[in-house]
């Protein structure tokens, strides 16, 4: 179990060489802009363009996750890692990949934020940090929910696909039309996400999410045939 995760994230460690380049230029980038323009006008601007790039770290660090999965079942390594292990190992062991690439991810982004907090004091507060924690949960739930689908439709980006549809017309857009009935609703739901409480919220709703999809996918694997 320890050597096949310790392959996986050695074979797919060009995505967290490529995370942590991103993360280093895009804070620079990002730290020298607020130096040069940070003034009340724009702190906000910037300090959500932070945002956005340390988003895509975490979408980066995790998105070897699912490829990884189907290239082991399209290749039939994943029939032979079974053949020494049980089912529950198995499912442990991608599972054990998720939260490791989803820790790094929010280490990454943590030290993204100290340093613009360092270069730009005052233009962004600690409580990032919690909606940083958020994001991150959020996106590795959302890759472990798809690893049942991989299986089933044998692609990672089909069953990616069918979890972006889900989210965009099952969340979204409900969020989206009942959002307009209210007034500054996204800078409060900004506000809520950045803070301890609704961190325990998500960090309880997404364990209950691994642990459904952990029974899934458990459920779904089988020796000699994963598929």
């Amino acid at each position: 179990m320890k050597g096949l995760v310790y392959a996986g994230l050695v074979l797919n460690k060009t995505y967290f060489i490529v995370a942590g380049i991103v993360a280093a230029a895009g804070t620079a980038l990002i730290s020298w802009l607020g130096r040069v323009f940070g003034d009340p006008e724009t702190s906000v601007v910037i300090s959500m363009f932070m945002l956005g790039m340390q988003y895509v770290v975490i979408a980066i660090v995790e998105e070897y996750l699912a490829r990884d999965f189907e290239k082991n079942i399209k290749s039939r390594f994943a029939d032979y890692a079974m053949a020494g292990m049980s089912k529950a190992k198995f499912v442990a062991t991608e599972l054990l990949k998720n939260i490791i690439s989803m820790v790094t991810a929010f280490a990454l982004t943590v030290l993204m934020q100290l340093v613009f907090m360092a270069i730009n004091p005052g233009m962004t507060s600690a409580n990032r940090i919690y909606g940083l924690a958020v994001l991150a949960i959020l996106t590795g739930v959302l890759d472990w929910m798809s690893m049942p689908l991989v299986v089933y439709l044998k692609s990672a980006e089909k069953a990616g696909m069918v979890i972006g549809l889900c989210l965009g017309f099952g969340v979204v857009l409900p969020l989206m039309a009942v959002f307009k009935m209210f007034d500054n609703v996204w800078i409060r739901l900004a506000d809520f996400f950045s803070n301890g409480a609704a961190f325990l919220w998500v960090l309880g709703v997404g364990a209950a999410f691994y642990a459904l999809f952990y029974w899934i996918l458990l459920n779904r694997v089988r020796k000699g045939d994963v598929c």
